[in-house]
């Protein structure tokens, strides 16, 4: 479907509680055919593995940026 973009909210009970950053990744709707589709299609979930570990890269190395740390070996 349609990329909805990034959406903040402090009302996620999941993630308030959460003792760590966390994040909710919502990948399509199991209901919109279209969805359903790439959902199952191995292709597409390998897609969507790699640009979400590639978002939280870049998350990480922003993080560490903002704090002043060098990034390590492990987020280059």
């Amino acid at each position: 479907g349609d990329n909805r973009g990034v959406k903040q909210s402090n009302r996620l009970a999941i993630l308030n509680t959460a003792r760590r950053p966390a994040m909710l990744v919502e990948l399509g709707y199991s209901t919109n055919p279209q969805d359903a589709r790439l959902l199952v299609n191995r292709n597409s979930q390998k897609a969507i593995a790699a640009a979400i570990a590639e978002a939280v890269v870049a998350y990480l190395l922003e993080y560490e940026r903002r704090l002043g740390h060098p990034a390590s070996k492990a987020t280059r």
